[in-house]
């Protein structure tokens, strides 16, 4: 009996292993029968490692050899770049794609200082001010200036290679002397390194280190100098302003009338007075034939004045007319000019004017070359700011025409209207005789250049 079992026993096992070998055999010719796949790995930023199974495969991006289809899980790793772990599943006859997107590694830093308020920059810009936190700080090699005014600048660096947060402390060390600024005169405004800092007296910190000064006063010249401030160092600056030049400008009418100030003569106008002395002066111009005026005025710093005489003339004029026009006028034998024809009256000149005549008695003169006499004078008198107007009209006989009978004889004279009828012809001063126009062969008019 136990023969049998043992027997039962040994066939069921033959028979158990024969069927597993069979179905071993058979999974395995299957899966050599499966399509193989290939995996696609690509990343950004691009030239991460890849690894499979603990085995480095090259870098994104990149393309695997046909592999059988399954999941593999791909571990992905980049510098400065968080890692990252995929699982990647091969389907048969399949190429399948796998994107990676890396985010950075980051960290933080935590910077304080003593005093706090200190300036925190970073490549060139204000990036906070302490205590401050500094955040999204990438791998690699970091470096920040502190800054407070008063005190040395200091630099910190340090190196973010893990998310691990950094922190540092500064105790910012004082670096002002001491700035006293006096001036002569005061309140004058302080300017230091370009930037207004109010009016003397000025006593203040600032940093050690050279400074420009520049002290100003209006009406005065700008004091400026450059000084060099040690630590700890107390400096006094008196800054003595020199007055700007004052001017006075000094007109008149009419211009050309002579200046005296205080005395002293100093030109014609228009004129600009200039002095570094503030305080009263009188000036007084003068003018021939035109008096004189004086004024009184202070001249303070910074101020610019302006003086306008204005002056009576103390000469008159002369208005006259003369028969015939076209004459050449004479006063105290200097020519004016000559007089013209009235278009209203042609046998008289338009008025003749003469302006800025001396006060007195003078003598006018009208001369014609053909003239009977050649010349004729008059006496006159003028008064200050007077027109003296000759009362009689200023004549001298000129001949304008020469009469042409029918009968063949010529007559030279004066005919004062060719329009009537008969003509009434001045052959000489105080003599006339007429003759109608149908005895007249013609008329031939003298011109005044004949």
């Amino acid at each position: 009996m136990n023969k049998m079992i043992r027997f039962l026993l040994l066939c069921s096992a033959a028979l158990f292993f024969t069927t597993a070998c069979n179905q071993n055999n058979m999974q395995s010719s299957a899966h050599k029968k499966a399509q193989k796949g290939k995996m696609i790995f690509q990343s950004s930023p691009s030239g991460a490692k890849i690894s499979i199974q603990g085995k480095m495969i090259g870098v994104t991006p990149r393309t695997t050899n046909p592999v059988y289809p399954g999941m593999y899980i791909v571990k992905f790793e980049k510098e400065g770049y968080q890692t990252q772990w995929r699982p990647v599943t091969v389907e048969p006859g399949k190429d399948t794609l796998t994107e990676i997107k890396f985010k950075p590694i980051t960290s933080a830093a935590m910077i304080t200082s003593t005093p706090r308020g200190a300036q925190i920059i970073k490549n060139g810009k204000t990036v906070g001010i302490t205590p401050c936190i500094l955040t999204g700080l990438q791998t690699g090699l970091h470096k920040v200036r502190l800054q407070l005014s008063g005190t040395v600048p200091q630099e910190i660096s340090w190196e973010v290679n893990s998310d691990r947060p950094f922190t540092a402390h500064a105790k910012m060390i004082a670096n002002t002397g001491r700035l006293r600024i006096t001036s002569e005169p005061k309140d004058a405004k302080i300017f230091i390194d370009g930037e207004e800092k109010g009016l003397t007296p000025f006593n203040e910190t600032l940093e050690q280190g050279d400074h420009e000064i520049k002290v100003t006063k209006y009406g005065f010249e700008p004091y400026i100098t450059n000084i060099h401030l040690k630590r700890n160092e107390t400096r006094n600056l008196n800054a003595l302003l020199k007055i700007q030049p004052m001017q006075l400008v000094i007109t008149s009418k009419p211009a050309g009338a002579m200046i005296r100030i205080n005395g002293k003569d100093y030109g014609l106008t228009p004129y600009t007075f200039q002095t570094n002395i503030p305080g009263s002066y009188t000036v007084q111009i003068m003018k021939d034939h035109f008096g004189s005026e004086e004024r009184k005025i202070s001249l303070e710093p910074g101020n610019p004045y302006k003086l306008d005489f204005e002056l009576s003339s103390e000469m008159g004029a002369l208005e006259f007319v003369t028969e015939p026009a076209n004459v050449e006028v004479f006063i105290d034998g200097k020519k004016y000019g000559k007089t013209e024809a009235d278009p209203h009256n042609p046998n008289l000149s338009k008025t003749f004017r003469v302006n800025d005549l001396l006060q007195g008695v003078h003598t006018v003169e009208i001369v014609h070359k053909r003239g009977t006499p050649p010349r004729v004078r008059r006496k006159f008198t003028i008064r200050k700011q007077q027109t003296t107007r000759l009362a009689k009209t200023l004549k001298i006989w000129v001949p304008n025409v020469v009469l042409v009978h029918k009968r063949g004889w010529r007559v030279t004279g004066r005919v004062r209207d060719m329009k009537q009828d008969p003509i009434i012809l001045e052959s000489k001063q105080g003599v006339s005789s007429g003759y109608p126009k149908s005895d007249i062969l013609r008329l031939e008019i003298i011109k005044d250049g004949d």
